[in-house]
């Protein structure tokens, strides 16, 4: 099998995933091929102890027969080779793979090559081979995605002291940005400054991306349709061919600025669009993440505070059936959870006298104003980010299951009948 990797690819850590899968199913052993080696069936005869010369021409079967030869041989370094070695390479790799089609080798007795590649020269001279059952190719376009990326940027702030809303914007915000990058995601935790504007924080993403020296691979792919045709696709989130179909895609591909995820499919990397000046792509993914946090947040919390005005009030489920079809087909005694946030904000303006629930109106506007943004697909700044966390901790901290606790601090205890009926006007959002 040919690996191609991108430039960035973590290859030691793969190769480590690889051993630990094929732990106790086979042999394997890594070889890193010399940079002087002229004939690689000598070369590889030399290291086994054989007696095989590159005239022989049963070096190949005496190499696969060979019991000191492993079942996986990892070939490490090719990428290095000059171009005529790697042109002899090319030809072992037909042997190797013609004597594997023989119909005499049982399919446990097959023996394979792996030989991982970054270098985008050699990565080009490999594929001219013809791919076929024997000889598979892997393009590699990303080897974590951002919900990886949100672990380790959650043990990142754990190791680093940060919790709180703090720790959870990092993991929304900041892994969506950098992706499969964890280089990026660092660059972030050390650069970035959580209570700035978004803005600011993209324009750290751009430095990372003049620090990685991406503006000339960007400048050598413009006009370019790869190009062109990887940015709509990421805007669409539609999928480009497996491997690279060009010279100027694969220079974006080895480069790491187009690479993969496994939600989205193909992406391009934030910070080439931080240089192209993509903002509204760049607050798509700000926003992407903010939402698969704060969204469940929110929706508890608008379910908790149903359920305390329905168990405090007794007109609030009257309120509730004219608010919307569906819980008016519900039985009297059910918490009415479709009542939106707005209609929960008219609710409590009867009773702005009351200091508690006046604090409760507007904890709930809040909420409700930040639900408003994200369901336009905008993003939120830290501030409000962080209030949504911590209302929503404060209504968990004092309440628990059924959350009865927190409507007596809010002075809920004994039911109120209302004495004002609805402020009429112009009904929240």
């Amino acid at each position: 099998m040919l690996w191609f990797l991108p430039a960035p690819a973590p290859i030691e850590s793969l190769l480590s995933a690889l051993e630990e899968t094929c732990r106790g199913r086979a042999t394997l052993e890594t070889s890193h091929v010399p940079l002087d080696t002229e004939w690689p069936i000598e070369w590889l005869a030399s290291r086994y102890h054989l007696d095989a010369t590159p005239p022989s021409g049963n070096a190949v079967a005496s190499l696969y027969e060979a019991d000191t030869v492993p079942e996986i041989l990892i070939l490490r370094d090719l990428e290095n080779a000059s171009d005529g070695a790697l042109g002899q390479w090319k030809r072992f790799i037909s042997e190797w793979v013609g004597y594997s089609k023989r119909p005499d080798i049982m399919p446990a007795e097959r023996k394979a090559l792996l030989i991982p590649v970054r270098d985008a020269a050699a990565i080009a001279a490999l594929d001219e081979m013809a791919e076929d059952a024997f000889l598979a190719k892997a393009w590699y376009r990303g080897w974590v995605t951002s919900r990886e990326t949100r672990v380790v940027a959650a043990a990142l702030f754990e190791d680093h002291g940060i919790s709180g809303a703090k720790a959870l914007w990092g993991e929304a915000v900041w892994s969506n940005l950098a992706g499969s990058d964890l280089e990026c995601l660092a660059w972030m935790m050390e650069k970035a400054d959580i209570d700035s504007s978004i803005r600011d924080q993209l324009r750290v993403v751009r430095e990372y991306a003049e620090a990685r020296a991406f503006s000339p691979v960007l400048d050598a792919t413009q006009g370019s349709s790869a190009r062109e045709e990887a940015l709509a696709h990421t805007a669409r989130a539609e999928h480009l061919p497996e491997s690279p179909s060009s010279s100027a895609e694969r220079l974006l591909w080895s480069t790491g600025l187009l690479t993969w995820d496994h939600d989205e499919g193909p992406v391009v990397h934030s910070a080439a669009l931080a240089l192209l000046g993509r903002t509204a792509d760049l607050n798509h993914r700000v926003w992407r993440g903010q939402a698969a946090i704060l969204l469940p947040m929110l929706d508890r919390y608008r379910l908790e505070v149903c359920h305390i005005l329905g168990q405090r009030f007794t007109e609030w489920a009257e309120f509730a059936r004219t608010r919307d079809a569906e819980v008016a087909r519900e039985p009297p005694n059910e918490d009415c959870g479709a009542v939106e946030f707005g209609d929960i904000v008219e609710f409590l303006d009867r009773f702005r006298t009351v200091p508690w629930l006046r604090q409760l109106r507007q904890a709930v506007d809040r909420m409700r104003r930040v639900r408003n943004t994200l369901a336009h697909y905008s993003p939120v700044e830290w501030p409000e980010f962080r209030d949504v966390c911590e209302e929503f901790w404060r209504l968990r901290r004092n309440g628990g299951v059924g959350l009865g606790g927190w409507s007596y601090q809010l002075g809920l205890k004994s039911t109120h009948t209302g004495s004002e009926g609805p402020r009429h006007g112009r009904r929240p959002v």
